[in-house]
């Protein structure tokens, strides 16, 4: 019995070690394409929005508006990738502030209502009371923000409703974004938050994302002390995605 425990401990430690081999190396593979791919694409970006000044309204307005926003998508995948990188290496460091968090969530509301518009979902925001303060990385938490509505809108069909509530209680801050999409199939829904995890939900369909934006934004909840978690909506259609950081700055 001893012998053959040593062998499952030993299986284990060898299946743990070839796993973590498997994930460094896709990352540095992502790493280096990120490299090679970054410059270049910012040499597009750069010209795409002098263009959008000089077009104006004109003919060709839409095209260059929709090759604009892909090539920012791309780029902000790029930079995902990159803050990955940083917070495996501990070179992540915060630098937080004091916030009003209803109105900073706001903000970053307002480069999706155009997507909310265009597909006719109605955002919004509710707070339960006004002035909610919070210290958080203004830069690093509009990421967290900015991938929560992108997952939501990604799984939300038009016309649905996503909603971002806030509210606090004696120790936290409690941020949830709520969808009335197609919901969550995982029983262990933690596995959302693993890097280069893919819901089987979604595999094979137009849904199948890299599976960095949701690991980047747990590891950026985790530098502010947070937690974040998922789960079905009891109440109907779609999930909800509740954010809880600390209130302070202890």
């Amino acid at each position: 019995l001893i012998a053959i425990a040593i062998l499952a401990t030993a299986f284990m430690v060898y299946r743990r070690h070839k796993r973590e081999e498997l994930e460094e190396a896709k990352m540095q593979f992502l790493i280096n394409a990120t490299h090679d791919i970054r410059s270049p694409l910012t040499l597009i970006i750069e010209p795409l929005t002098q263009l959008k000044k000089i077009v104006g309204n004109g003919e060709g307005h839409d095209y260059i508006d929709t090759i604009s926003h892909n090539a920012q998508r791309l780029l902000l995948l790029v930079n995902q990738i990159l803050d990955e990188r940083k917070i495996d290496k501990n070179q992540m460091h915060l630098h937080c502030s004091e916030t009003d968090i209803a109105d900073f969530i706001n903000r970053s509301m307002k480069s999706f209502k155009f997507r909310a518009e265009r597909r006719n979902i109605n955002l919004s925001l509710t707070s339960s009371q006004k002035g909610i303060m919070v210290w958080i990385d203004r830069i690093h938490f509009d990421k967290v923000i900015a991938n929560l509505l992108s997952n939501a809108f990604k799984y939300t069909p038009d016309e649905g409703e996503i909603t971002i509530n806030v509210e606090k209680n004696d120790c936290c801050c409690i941020i949830s974004v709520t969808d009335t999409g197609i919901g969550l199939k995982e029983e262990k829904t933690e596995r959302l938050f693993e890097r280069f995890y893919q819901s089987e939900t979604y595999t094979n369909n137009r849904h199948l994302g890299t599976g960095i934006g949701l690991d980047l934004t747990n590891s950026l909840v985790l530098l502010h002390h947070g937690t974040i978690t998922a789960k079905n909506n009891e109440d109907g259609p779609g999930a909800t995605f509740k954010v809880t950081i600390p209130l302070g700055n202890n």
